[in-house]
């Protein structure tokens, strides 16, 4: 169990709204915390094995970012969110209970950490939606890019995790969570619908908000 937090707005992310979110999904992880943003057109990550209200939030101007606060299964040496150049995702969830050693071989990816997470970030790489890589797997995730329409924040579930989200059409502004016990206790939400297992939803500042059902069939095991 962990617990993811995102945000995007292209008037710029309310900083004390999104800090009061990781606040509120501290209690499903409290291992590490830890966020990835866009600023200039570079994904910057910074992670920190301590609880949420121990996290050193910098301040922060940005239109985009995802946050995780860890329930560690494992070592804290590769907390999340994995990040690249121009990607980085945070998940709630286990990809796969096979030692990192034996990764490559089954699915093809070469990772450079020892947590699973970074298997999604892989498919991504390689053109395949995490959904279809590992359908067998349990996954609720959250994902900003640097795509050719500027900055993205995309998110998607496959069932087996929660996943809420909350987008305003005046404002054009979505914000996203594990739960929506956490939106309830972080501010005057008023669009607040579960994440539909199988979809993918995604957000730029050129295509707004939009949302497509990627793949079929998920049993939808988490409310």
């Amino acid at each position: 169990m962990c617990g993811i937090v995102a945000a995007y707005d292209h008037n710029g992310v309310d900083m004390k709204l999104f800090r009061k979110m990781m606040l509120q999904a501290m209690i499903r992880g409290q291992h590490a915390t830890g966020i990835s943003y866009i600023q200039d057109d570079k994904v910057i990550t910074i992670k920190e094995p301590v609880k949420a209200s121990l996290f050193s939030m910098p301040n922060i101007e940005t239109i985009a970012i995802i946050g995780h606060c860890r329930y560690s299964t494992s070592d804290l040496e590769y907390n999340q969110p994995i990040s690249s150049e121009d990607q980085a995702i945070a998940h709630n969830g286990v990809v796969t209970q096979l030692p990192p050693e034996e990764w490559e071989e089954c699915y093809g990816f070469k990772t450079t950490g020892k947590n699973d997470t970074e298997l999604l970030l892989r498919a991504f790489e390689n053109d395949i939606h995490p959904l279809e890589a590992f359908p067998k797997s349990s996954i609720s995730s959250a994902v900003i890019s640097i795509e050719a329409d500027g900055p993205e924040i995309g998110f998607f579930r496959n069932g087996q995790r929660p996943l809420w989200y909350d987008y305003d059409d005046e404002t054009q502004a979505c914000y996203v969570a594990s739960t929506e016990n956490i939106f309830d206790r972080s501010g005057d939400f008023h669009h607040i619908k579960r994440c539909v297992a199988g979809e993918h939803y995604r957000i730029t500042q050129k295509t707004g908000f939009m949302s497509y059902k990627f793949i079929e069939g998920f049993e939808d095991l988490q409310p």
